[in-house]
């Protein structure tokens, strides 16, 4: 038997709230619980590095380097000049006559070749770090520019475009301290930000988990 029905009695809908309780009965707690996003490891890896790595990483290995020249190197060199004119030129020479007694047991490579690596060492970590996470050709052309300079300048010295004098060992050290800033620098502050998401997500899933209680426990 078919019963007649009214056209104009609008369906039950099939699909109902899942927290709208029936209109007849008391209303329990609601609970809602939204998802929390996250930025992505590779969002979080572009940010900014702290400073200190600027600074040790960069700015320390200038510093050491240029340390070298002054105390231990001729007093010919140009950046004799350059310090006598800011000032600095009756603090030079005390400091050298302090710093002589330990030229004497300092080795050659220390003296003439690691200033060349240190320098590459800070040139290459400072643009690292500023171009850490950036994709694309002009982030690899700029992490070259330290090697291209140190390596094309003990080159060009080997062919007599560049004054100096060409020794292999400044050529080792330069691109050995290249390679270790890329790998201290970009692969190292990755594991340092992975390892910093990782711990937001542990710290955002537990505060999660303590509401979710206190919710339950005030229902």
């Amino acid at each position: 038997m078919i019963s007649a029905v009214d056209p104009f009695t609008p369906r039950p809908s099939r699909l109902t709230h899942p927290i709208d309780p029936p209109s007849d009965a008391a209303s329990p707690p609601i609970l809602v619980i939204q998802p929390l996003r996250l930025n992505p490891p590779h969002a979080e890896i572009r940010a900014a590095p702290p400073r200190s790595r600027y600074l040790v990483h960069g700015v320390l290995p200038v510093v050491l380097g240029a340390a070298v020249y002054v105390l231990f190197r001729s007093p010919r060199l140009r950046v004799f000049g350059w310090l006598e004119a800011v000032g600095l030129g009756d603090v030079v020479p005390a400091a050298r006559a302090w710093a002589r007694p330990a030229a004497e047991h300092l080795p050659g490579w220390l003296l003439y070749s690691a200033p060349d690596g240190l320098w590459v060492y800070g040139l290459t970590a400072c643009l690292a770090l500023v171009w850490r996470g950036a994709p694309g050709r002009a982030r690899r052309a700029w992490l070259c520019a330290g090697l291209a300079l140190g390596a094309g300048g003990e080159l060009g010295q080997l062919a007599g475009w560049v004054p100096g004098v060409w020794d292999p060992a400044d050529l080792l050290l330069s691109a050995g301290a290249w390679g270790a800033a890329i790998v201290l620098n970009l692969s190292g502050a990755r594991n340092e930000e992975a390892a910093r998401v990782g711990a937001d997500r542990g710290r955002v899933r537990r505060a999660g988990h303590g509401e979710h209680g206190r919710r339950l426990a005030a229902g």
